[in-house]
């Protein structure tokens, strides 16, 4: 069995998506975040990197304790047209 088989839920011992596999949730994210905020439709074209600060911890009021981290992609505009959205003030590259 593929440690990614995805018939399994990732909680029960089984990881995610890795984040390069086209599958990943945090691509969808992604490529569907882009499109809301500046109104272009783009494809993943590669990781290129996972990024975090060992000194950066949160700790919410209820005693939760989190470590933010950063998953950066390279993509493409495929399509659309570039437009501020109720999400953002000024959109540009």
């Amino acid at each position: 069995m593929s440690p990614y088989d995805r018939t399994h839920a990732p909680s029960h011992g089984y990881p995610a998506d890795p984040p390069d596999s086209p599958a990943c949730p945090h691509q969808q994210c992604v490529i569907r975040e882009t499109e809301e905020e500046s109104g272009l439709n783009i494809e993943i074209t590669g990781l290129l990197g996972i990024y975090t600060d060992p000194e950066h911890i949160i700790e919410s009021a209820d005693g939760e304790i989190r470590q933010e981290f950063n998953i950066t992609f390279y993509g493409r505009v495929v399509g659309g047209r570039i437009t501020v959205s109720n999400e953002s003030t000024e959109v540009g590259f």
